[in-house]
C-alpha cells in the first residue's frame, strides 16, 4: 500500500469518526470511544469508517450500515437500553 493511500484511509476514518461523534451528540446519545475505530453505545457496537454494527450477544453484523443504519438500531434497542442520556 502506498503511503498517500495509507494517509488518505487515515484521514477517511477519522473524518468518519468525527461525523459519528457530532451526529450521536446533537442527538444526546451516550456513547464510549473504544480505539482505534470504534463506538460503543449501550450494547451495540458502531465503527464508523466502515459503517458496521454489531449488537452485543447478536451473532453477526446488522444488515443496515451507516448512520441511517445506527438510527434503525437505536430505534429498535431504545426500549430495552438505556442508550440516550437522560435530560
Amino acid at each position: 500500500m502506498s503511503m498517500k493511500l495509507a494517509l488518505n484511509r487515515a484521514e477517511m476514518a477519522r473524518e468518519s469518526m468525527i461525523q459519528a461523534t457530532e451526529w450521536l451528540d446533537a442527538r444526546g446519545v451516550h456513547y464510549r470511544h473504544l480505539p482505534p475505530s470504534q463506538l460503543k453505545i449501550g450494547p451495540i457496537n458502531y465503527w464508523p469508517s466502515t459503517g458496521s454494527i454489531t449488537v452485543d450477544n447478536e451473532t453477526g453484523k446488522r444488515p443496515y450500515l451507516g448512520l441511517q443504519g445506527l438510527e434503525l438500531v437505536l430505534l429498535e434497542l431504545q426500549g430495552r437500553y438505556p442508550v440516550r442520556r437522560s435530560a
